[in-house]
């Protein structure tokens, strides 16, 4: 067995089925070198499974910054708990597969990484003053909705969730987020992006939402001023409201859709910087060759999709969704 370095820790641990105190302590050795990067980061406690809130009242974890619960098994209502237990020693926790319905964030945690967990909501108490999360990231998790309380995390830098089953996401939970650079929500379920308000995101430079169900999306109510990139690829969009507006614009994703082959004229001639490839001008061919429809157009000025985007810039109180 090869002895490496601390940053590679694992610790195997039994079912905790009762409150017998248990001071978990990391190991260094291990026989197999995990592929995942992520499993790279500090102390892996593998296979922990809590099966009773109260098992874990005399539990300690190990003072380290990372923590890595590795395939854990913890019952739904132990989330408060596992938080006592290790708000006073991780500034952040990846969970990496097994099955944690449920976690509590606590102040001083500064990133959570759910990869594959099974995950199905994560609480932010909104009477906690300061929160200190900077990276939110949910991979293939469980969620049917982005988390309630966002705007509580104040220091949030980078927000992302990917292939998840948020069917429809509120911007305006980011609102007034200043730190906010990046949020992805990709490959979910998104029909439709809700603003019901001006939203404000002073520092944002990137926004991703590609491989949703979105058909059209209005972005005269966001209030981006610094955003470079917009990636909306792989969606059902027909046309985008208010592209003029991002005077930072850089790099404007939106291959795979069904945009108006006169909407994108249009468009082009007011964008600022970042344009719409003319590839994307070429009429899409009648095939269902998914390659091909990559880069093309639908329609022209008398297609029903046309006359909905004038309909909808007809005035300048746009509505709170476009579906």
């Amino acid at each position: 067995m090869m002895k490496l370095s601390a940053i590679f820790i694992f610790l195997i641990v039994k079912t905790i089925t009762d409150s017998t105190a248990l001071n978990l302590a990391c190991s260094e050795d291990f026989e197999e070198r995990p592929e995942n990067r992520l499993l790279h980061e500090g102390c892996i406690i593998r296979d922990l499974s809590i099966a009773d809130s109260s098992a874990l009242e005399d539990v300690i974890f190990p003072s380290e910054s990372t923590i890595i619960l590795y395939k854990p098994e913890i019952a739904a209502n132990v989330s408060r708990e596992l938080q006592n237990r290790l708000e006073n020693t991780a500034k952040d926790l990846i969970v990496f597969g097994g099955h944690v319905p449920e976690l509590q964030i606590w102040p001083g945690l500064e990133k959570l990484v759910l990869f594959g967990s099974q995950t199905r909501g994560v609480a932010i108490d909104q009477n906690v003053d300061q929160y200190n999360l900077r990276v939110f990231n949910a991979w293939n998790c469980s969620f049917d909705a982005t988390p309630a309380n966002i705007n509580q995390l104040t220091e949030l830098i980078s927000f992302e969730m990917y292939g998840c089953n948020i069917e429809s996401v509120d911007l305006g939970q980011f609102d007034g987020l200043s730190q906010l650079i990046h949020i992805g929500l990709v490959r979910q379920k998104i029909a439709e992006v809700v603003v019901t308000k001006s939203v404000s995101l002073a520092n944002l430079t990137s926004l991703s939402l590609n491989d949703n169900n979105l058909r059209a999306v209005d972005t005269r109510l966001w209030r981006m001023p610094n955003l470079k990139r917009l990636s909306l690829t792989t969606n059902k969009l027909r046309f985008i409201i208010g592209l003029e507006r991002f005077e930072e614009l850089q790099m404007l994703e939106l291959y795979n859709n069904r945009l108006n082959c006169d909407w994108i004229k249009y468009a082009n001639e007011s964008l600022k910087k970042e344009r719409i490839p003319a590839e994307m001008l070429q009429p899409c061919p009648s095939t269902d060759n998914v390659e091909q429809q990559e880069f093309c157009c639908v329609g022209d000025r008398t297609d029903p999709a046309f006359q909905e985007y004038l309909l909808a810039t007809e005035t300048d109180a746009p509505p709170a969704t476009v579906q």
